[in-house]
Parts: C-alpha cells; structure tokens; sequence
C-alpha cells in the first residue's frame, strides 16, 4: 500500500490473535500498522508486534530497496507498537531512535541491554527535516500512555496519529466494513476514559492543514475527515452519540432479567428507536462499554432498596438486643433514609468498650525495616526527612543482597486507587482521612486540599525526586498487580499506602519468600509537612453510613435471618468466629489473657487451616474493642502482646528501638474530631445527577490526566498552573458547597444528642 509516492505502509495484518491486549475480541484481527518515508534521509514510523515483526521486517527491507534507515519515530512505546525496535537496531545499528524524554526513560524498561548509538530527545513544537518532507512533533501525553506524541509532515499534510483513529481489524478482513463500529469499540475500551487529554489533542490538530491521518491501527484515512474529527470529538467530549436507551442489567435469578425485557419491550412499543439490552454478566463488556457511551439514556437493572426489594429493619431492631445495642440511637438515626427507614447494618469499624488498635488500617507513608536500621531508627517527622532517608539509603546501599536495584519510591495510580497519590496534601497538614476534603474543627468549614500551599510544595517534592531518579518511572502505567510484585520482591524502599491494600498480598509475600531477614518489610512513619501534630490515625472508628448486610423481601423468614445476626453478635459466638476454639486455635492465660502459641499462630496463617477451622463470617456485623471480661481484644489483631508476638524479626527491632509495639503507637492517636467524620461516606456516593457530583466527576478526570505530567514536568511551575487552569474548571466550588451542606446537616442532627 502507498500513502504516496515518497511515504510507503509497511505494516502487517495479525489474522490469529483472538484477544488485544488480551482482553477483547477481535474476531476480524487486528493490523499493527508502520510507515516509512522515502527522502533524502528515510524515517519509519514506529515499528510492529514481535508477532508481526518477521513479515514487516521484508516489507521495510523491500521499502528501502537497499537505502539506509536514518531514523526511527517512536510515537508510542506499548508493545504492539515498538515491539520490533530492538531488531530494527539489529539491522541498522545507526540508525538515529527519535522520541520524546518519556520515550527514553521507558525504552530501557521495556529492552534489556537495548543498543541505541545515536538517538534524538524532542518536545511540542520540534522539527526534523528529511529533505522535502518535513516532520513537526506535537506532544499528546495520557493519550493513552504517558509518552505517546503524534508527528504532523507538512509537505504532504500527513498526521500520523499513533492510537488516535485507530480500530480494530485486520485491512485484509475488513477493507469494506464500517470504520464507526470498530473504531468506536476500540476507543471508548483503549482511550476513552482519557477523554480530557484527546481533547486536548484534538485542539492542537485544528491548527493543522491535514490531508490524511495513518493511525497505528486500521485503515489510513483519507476521505470526509470531518467525519472522523467530528466522531472524536464527540466520544472524547463524553457526549452521546446517537439517541437511544442502552438496558444493562445483572440477573440471580432470572426476574431481573425478565423485568429488563419486559422494560426494553415496552419501550420499543412505545416508538423507541435503538434499543439495546444486554446481560452483564454474559455479554463481551467491551461491547457494553461501547453502548454505554453511544446512547444517550441508560439503564441500569439491578437490585436496591429504592426499587422496594429490601426490607426495612426499623420494626424489628429492638426485638434483637445484640443488634439493638450494636450501634447508639444517634448512630442508628443516621443510616436513616430519607423515607425515614433503616435497610441495611454497617459491617466494620464499630469498636466496643475500650479501643484495642495494633494496626493501622489506613493510609501513610511507609518505609522500609532495613532503611530504618541502616539510619540507626532517626525521629522522621516531616516530608523532606521521610525523602532525603531514602534518598541516602538508596546512594549507600543501590541494591538488594542478591544484586537486584532497589526501587527508592514507588507511587499506585491505577484507577481508583489513584488516591496514593493526589490524597496526601491533607495528611501532611495534619488533618485525618476524610477523603474529598479537609475539614478545619473550629470554623467547621470544607477546605479543599487540592489547591493548599501544602499541595505545591508535595507535587513540587514529588517533581524533585522525579528527576533525581527516585520516584519510579513506571508509576504512572503500572497496573495494581505490577505494583504489588514489585513490593512482594522487597525492591520498594518506600510509598503511600493504605495498609489493607498491601498488607495480605505484598506483606504476606515479603514473609513467605523470607524477605523479612533481609528487613523488607513495611512501617509507618508520622510524616507531615513541617513536623506538625499528625491525625494519621484516629481513634473511635468510622460509621459508613453509605452501605451494610440487608435483607431482601424474598427472605422466607425475616426474623430468624435477623436471629442468626444477633447471634453473631453475642460474645462466646464472636469470640468463636475470630480467636476460634480455647486450647486448640489460643490459649489463656493465668492473668485471663487470650494468646497463641508459636504452632497455633502459624495454624491460623495457613490457608487450608484457615478454611477448615475459622468462619470469621467477616462480611457480617463485627466488634473491634474489648470484650466484655474488659481485658482481651475481640480480634487477635487487638491484642497488643499476641499483635507483637506475631511480628516478623525486622519490624520486632523497629518497634523495640522507637519504643513502640503496634504500627498505631508508631503513628500516634487521636480522638476522631466531631460528629461529621468522615466525609468520604457522603462523597464517596456522588453521583453525576447533581452540579457537585458532575464537578467532582470531573476533578477526578482531571487529576488523572494532570498530577503525573506535574510529577514529571522539567518546568513543574508550568505544569503546576496547567494542572490548576484544568482543575478550576472543573467548577470545584459547587462539589465543595455540597459537602459544606452535607456537614452542616451532620452537625446539625448530632446537636439532638448534646
């Protein structure tokens, strides 16, 4: 194929591949495009999949007809893409490697040993002249991985657009189909959540005169541009496409499915055009995905109270003493609905008597034993002491005992859990975690910790040991499951974190592979800013007002499933589902004191054990605290001797040299600070229905694209006010105000019980 005289296709039809990215289906294939430019000097246009990489390789060799390789244009570094370079190297080994300095960082990530004699660093706005044809650059960070840039050759009026345009299908396969269809599924499952950045994009290639766009997937376009430009427009503008009602719905049993049906038959009675149903729990969800943006109405099917399917609790509470007293009457009023009644029994954090805290179920800022006993255990307090730590360390001491080069810092940003790194502004103020927002005790005011002076000078510290090598480059395109294997290996010297996310993967894995002696294991420290008081963590536990056990109305017997709760709920049971059996899974004492032994302590970490003797029933009501002898813990985790006992050797020495036993006392506590705490229990059930979920909607979106080009940035002021032009408008004072709202209601119910 030929682009034009001077600018040839090169690249290869994958006809076996069943699954992209291992994931979705591609019945028809998928093309793993390149191109070269034939001047005075040549250019290639990224390269292919080692799946293809024999087939391209003949057709760029016949390409050049015995010409040279000047250069290659790495526009994005995903495997599908640069798969070939380190062959390509092979056979030209001058071959100039152009890419940006995101480019460069993850070449080396991706090839071991790689041997690149000359290459070339660009930025927005660069230029490379091949005699006629003429290449600009033109940076596209987030669309869709950090590094991705597109290449705009003036003479002919060419964008090679990288995986913007691009679809699924082999070109022999689907030369006649629609490009909508599969360009559709491919965007909103590959790009879509990064619609900001395209857009972004899209408003760069308005200023340009183009003619034709080669994507790295799909067919060239050449005809009707507008179509396209428009299209995109509009998917990466999260608007809808087309009119229409998209159905989705989970069925247990069948009747939800057949009320979803029934719904979608009604509807087309009715004169709907374009209905569409489908079974979440069945179909492809990359076709779901796709529907779920193209349509302008939705419909979701499944089970909620406000369908009337669950049964309000309100009469039968005080039938059942274990439960009754399970939450304060001001506790129960506030997981009141605004009909009045009560669905649903929060399951965690409710503590009984004296509070019984070892761990530290939160976020912080955590370190290595082996940093700490390298440094002869020094007080950190604040965050330059918590970095420059682990800055000396990693000078002194680059690698593990078997060679492997350690990772001084690593930061998790896959979806949600993003919160390792745009959260911790509020914690290095000193304020505890209440999600969205900081919330100051004497003017009960909603603060916004994004925008603080705070938040500056952590991404400018961030930005720092970026460039100084210390934050991890692939922070930013790492998945959850290649965080946790980095920190199972022991490499990581330090993050942020909530304990439970790490603590039963990547801790028991530090301990299984006796990583431990080598001190690899995780403590907290109480870092804030400057060394203020810290509210790391609190005392008193939390009320998620938002969620809990329900019962639904196709219960046959309402009161026995309520019966069975209450029991849970008693003391011999309660004891029973968490310490186990007296004399087999613990023993007592003389003092009256729960403990286990050396045997029975590794019995209860055994995952056949586990399942044949402990029914924890964890997702039902439970007590931490005390039980009501007023000496021993509910739970082991509680008992301070049995928590310490338990610690591997390195954390052990930690705690002996600071002179602590828990990970709490290494923190310090503090009383929860009033009746509103914690606001992610309202913020954490935003929907987009209202101008403040809408703007937090947003934020996130924002925060997404913006935080790692601010970590990354060579000019972080530039990027800082980038970062805050995207941010402001995302309207945040409308989410703010419903917060503000939201905690004026909550201290205005608890003044009722003052």
């Amino acid at each position: 194929m030929n682009i034009s005289d001077k600018i040839k296709y090169i690249g290869v039809d994958d006809t076996t591949i069943d699954l992209f990215e291992s994931q979705y289906a591609v019945p028809d294939g998928v093309s793993y495009n390149s191109y070269v430019i034939l001047d005075d000097k040549t250019a290639i246009m990224d390269t292919v999949d080692k799946r293809g990489m024999k087939d391209w390789e003949n057709n760029l060799l016949n390409a050049l007809d015995g010409r040279n390789a000047d250069y290659v244009i790495i526009q994005h570094m995903e495997p599908d893409h640069a798969g070939s370079l380190a062959r390509l190297i092979e056979l030209f080994p001058e071959i100039t490697v152009v890419g940006n300095a995101k480019t460069f960082v993850m070449i080396n990530q991706f090839f071991e040993n790689i041997n690149i004699k000359n290459s070339l660093t660009v930025k927005e706005g660069d230029t490379l002249n091949l005699g006629s044809h003429t290449l600009t650059f033109v940076m596209a960070p987030m669309v869709h991985w950090p590094e991705v840039m597109v290449t705009y050759e003036s003479s002919e009026k060419v964008l090679f657009s990288a995986d913007g345009f691009g679809k699924f299908g082999a070109l022999s396969l689907t030369e006649n189909a629609d490009w909508a269809c599969e360009a559709r599924r491919y965007y909103f499952n590959i790009v879509g959540k990064y619609g900001a950045p395209v857009q972004t994009l899209l408003k760069k290639a308005s200023a340009l005169d183009i003619k034709t766009i080669c994507p790295l997937h799909g067919p060239v376009l050449s005809d009707n541009l507008g179509y396209y430009l428009d299209l995109y427009n509009t998917w990466s503008s999260y608007q809808p496409e087309s009119k229409g009602v998209f159905i989705a719905y989970a069925s247990i049993h069948g009747n939800t499915a057949y009320a979803a049906e029934q719904f979608a038959e009604m509807l087309r009675n009715k004169g709907v055009d374009n209905v569409v149903i489908t079974d979440l729990a069945r179909c492809d969800i990359a076709e779901a995905v796709k529907d779920a943006f193209r349509y302008d109405r939705m419909v979701l099917a499944a089970a909620s109270y406000d369908a009337g399917v669950l049964v309000a609790l309100d009469d039968y509470i005080d039938k059942y003493p274990n439960i009754k007293n399970y939450f304060t009457e001001q506790e129960w009023d506030q997981l009141r609905q605004d009909d009045g009644h009560i669905y649903w029994i929060p399951q965690f954090s409710n503590i009984k008597g004296e509070e019984k805290t070892c761990t530290h179920n939160d976020e912080a800022f955590w370190i290595q034993a082996r940093v700490l006993e390298w440094a002869n255990y020094p007080e950190i307090k604040t965050m330059d002491d918590y970095f420059k730590l682990i800055e000396d360390y990693n000078a002194a001491n680059p690698t593990m005992e078997d060679g492997t080069e350690n990772i001084p810092y690593t930061i998790l940003c896959e979806d949600w859990r993003y919160f390792c790194l745009e959260n911790a502004p509020q914690f290095l103020d000193g304020y505890p975690n209440d999600g969205s927002c900081m919330v100051d005790p004497d003017t009960l005011k909603v603060m916004d910790y994004n925008t603080s002076d705070t938040a500056v000078k952590y991404f400018k510290k961030l930005n720092e040991e970026y460039q100084k090598g210390i934050v991890d480059p692939e922070s930013f395109t790492q998945t959850y499951d290649e965080y946790i294997a980095k920190l199972s290996s022991g490499r990581v010297l330090g993050m942020i974190d909530q304990w439970w996310d790490f603590a039963y993967s990547a801790g028991d894995a530090i301990k299984s592979a006796g990583l431990d002696a080598q001190g690899c294991d995780y403590i907290p420290v109480p870092v804030t800013i400057d060394g203020r008081k810290n509210q790391w963590h609190n005392s008193g536990g939390v009320l998620n007002s938002g969620d809990g056990l329900a019962i639904t109305k196709d219960c046959d017997d309402v009161e026995a499933a309520l019966q069975f709760v209450d029991d849970l709920l008693s003391e011999e049971i309660h004891n029973l589902r968490f310490w186990g059996v007296e004399g087999e899974d613990y023993q007592v004492g003389d003092d009256g004191l729960f403990y286990r032994t050396k045997e029975q302590r590794a019995k209860a970490a055994e995952t056949d054990y586990k399942a044949s003797h402990a029914c924890s029933y964890s997702y039902f009501p439970q007590y931490d605290g005390t039980c009501d002898d007023g000496l021993n813990a509910t739970k082991p985790s509680g008992q301070a001797k049995e928590f310490f006992d338990g610690l591997n050797d390195d954390v052990k020495k930690a705690f002996k040299a600071y002179g602590v036993e828990t990970y709490v006392e290494m923190l310090g506590t503090n009383e929860a600070p009033g009746p509103w705490y914690p606001m992610w229990s309202f913020s954490n059930n935003f929907t987009t229905d209202t101008e403040g979920g809408m703007a937090w909607t947003k934020i996130g979106e924002v925060k997404h694209e913006q935080l790692p080009q601010v970590v990354m940035a060579k000019d972080f002021d530039s990027a800082w006010k980038t970062y805050m032009d995207a941010y402001n408008a995302c309207n945040p004072d409308a989410f703010l105000s419903e917060l503000q709202a939201e905690l004026d209601k909550r201290m205005k119910d608890a003044a009722k019980y003052e």
